[in-house]
């Protein structure tokens, strides 16, 4: 498909929802460069205008602000952000309804729910018209690798599941018209799939690859092992952190650049690897993240949890958010000559790999998928200990359907773990945090004892 056709596909689907795209991309094609005193106070206006909205139309969240005797005056900009409450997904949870904005109607909203990458998966409600600065700053961001509207990419995550089960046909023309090329991130245990995928790439045309870092790595190891040839001009690595050696034999396999980028399923883009840095640059148009240390306290520099602010989103008020993942943050400095502030490391988002009955690995991101479809759950865990097999901790909520759930999870981890394999369903009250406060929902026992 001609590549501006390409482009204007894409810029459609978001007019349809009253993103201003073109205009959202000039101004940020810009600010990234603006002066810090100029980004700082455009920021701050940001923030003043959520917290006010917050405060007026979220009953939920005017009732924290009151408890904390916090009125939207008492916060001018980012130096106030400690005045306010911290939002959790507990209370995401129990207080949903209260949450929703009432000015915002069902119908401008995008509902979903989280992936579940630290094991609790929460519901998501996004206004439509404010998507521009979340969608931008990632196209800005990879952008920064070579990947724009009018390039094809391939995307090798969990969406479509496995390949054995084609995308609905409207789903497949749409991936066809803004040049995506979908691959199972979960088929890549199957007997000679490399050899299936490395074709389809290779017809494609595609020179850009975007997916879960662990099934990156693993298309990346499977290609050299069987010497498919698949030549690259960027990886794009997410949902999981990246290690050194994962990007070092995808940068070997495929001659490519290794740009990891992050985000969350509650607010998205919040960071993009800067080629000539190499660290990530945070989306500050888009969200403020600050650094919660073991006393409480949080600023925008330093190391610690992550309290992230989406500074567009009116629906639910996702402001110093607690989303579970935990860094370091620096401010501007990067030879790139960008204003942007800078993610300097991110810790404890490795998901352990799950290993099939015949010994092949899949991406351990099947399990957050396998929960997308259960109801009532407060967090879960998968622990594996040898291969084929899985037990699955499982904290319920009230209202939890075990005869449902079980049938599902069951089918679900045999489809890709093999048909003979075991799932042990284990009913647990709590799941202790590490210390590094992130829950890993994938513990492979068998793998850690493999590689002591």
């Amino acid at each position: 498909m001609d590549s501006r056709f390409r482009e204007f596909a894409i810029r459609l689907k978001w007019r349809r929802f009253g993103v201003d795209f073109r205009g959202t991309w000039q101004f940020m094609a810009e600010s990234q460069y603006w002066p810090l005193d100029r980004l700082r106070a455009y920021r701050d206006e940001k923030l003043r205008l959520i917290v006010t909205h917050a405060y007026e139309q979220s009953p939920a969240y005017r009732r924290l602000m009151d408890e904390r005797a916090v009125r939207p005056a008492d916060v001018q900009g980012l130096a106030d952000l400690p005045k306010l409450p911290i939002m959790t997904k507990q209370i995401l949870r129990e207080q949903w309804d209260e949450l929703r904005a009432r000015d915002i109607p069902e119908e401008a909203v995008e509902n979903m729910a989280t992936g579940g990458t630290t094991g609790n998966p929460v519901r998501i409600a996004r206004e439509y018209k404010t998507l521009s600065c979340q969608i931008v700053a990632h196209m800005r961001g990879i952008s920064w690798g070579g990947l724009g509207l009018r390039q094809k990419h391939v995307l090798l995550t969990g969406h479509s599941l496995s390949s054995n089960r084609p995308p609905p046909r409207l789903a497949g023309l749409r991936s066809w018209l803004i040049g995506v090329v979908p691959l199972s991130g979960y088929d890549l245990g199957s007997p000679g799939i490399i050899g299936k995928y490395a074709k389809v790439i290779r017809r494609s045309g595609a020179r850009f690859l975007v997916g879960y870092a662990s099934a990156c790595y693993l298309l990346a190891t499977l290609a050299q092992q069987s010497g498919e040839k698949i030549t690259l001009e960027a990886v794009y690595p997410t949902s999981e952190l990246c290690p050194p050696d994962w990007a070092e034999t995808m940068n070997k396999v495929f001659s490519a650049k290794v740009l990891p980028f992050y985000g969350c399923g509650e607010v998205n883009s919040l960071g993009h690897t800067c080629p000539q840095g190499g660290v990530y640059h945070s989306c500050d148009e888009h969200a403020v993240i600050e650094a919660e240390d073991d006393q409480g306290g949080a600023s925008l520099e330093g190391e610690g949890a992550f309290l992230i602010t989406d500074l567009d989103n009116r629906a639910v008020p996702y402001i110093r958010y607690r989303n579970g993942d935990v860094g370091r943050l620096a401010g501007a400095g990067c030879p790139c000559g960008r204003s942007l502030g800078r993610i300097v490391e991110l810790h404890g988002r490795v998901n352990d790999m799950l290993v099939t009955s015949q010994g092949a690995r899949v991406s351990g991101m099947v399990a957050a998928n396998a929960f997308l479809a259960v109801r009532r759950v407060e967090c879960f865990q998968v622990v594996q200990q040898r291969p084929g097999q899985v037990c699955v901790r499982v904290v319920r909520q009230d209202g939890y359907d075990a005869a449902s759930a079980e049938a599902h999870l069951n089918s679900f981890f045999r489809q890709f773990l093999g048909g003979d394999a075991k799932v042990e369903i284990e009913y647990v009250e709590s799941i202790p945090l590490p210390k590094s406060g992130k829950r890993r929902f994938v513990i492979n026992e068998y793998l850690a004892s493999q590689n002591k």
